[in-house]
């Protein structure tokens, strides 16, 4: 069951959330860790989004157009049950 908190909801547009979705999803990793770092950037009408795993070691980019970017540290934690989207400041 996937579940984006009301915090993250209210402050990363949807679009943004189904690409960070889409990006987990294919996690290029070997092995997929149960946090995921998603680090997001407006800059100049484009939405930046780094994405990381610690263990094992992982990283991907992308970038892309829209009106809405926002600046957000965004977390996906698995805890077996549950896929939790939620923001930094929210863990």
């Amino acid at each position: 069951m996937r579940v984006v908190t009301t915090n993250c909801d209210s402050r990363v547009p949807l679009s943004t959330q189904l690409a960070i979705w889409w990006m987990y999803d294919n996690t290029g990793a070997e092995e997929r860790a149960y946090f995921h770092v998603f680090e997001l950037t407006a800059k100049e009408g484009c939405q930046e989004i780094f994405h990381y795993q610690e263990q094992p070691p992982w990283q991907e980019s992308l970038i892309s157009f829209t009106d809405d970017a926002v600046t957000e540290k965004v977390y996906i934690i698995n805890d077996g049950e549950h896929e939790t989207m939620l923001l930094a400041e929210d863990y």
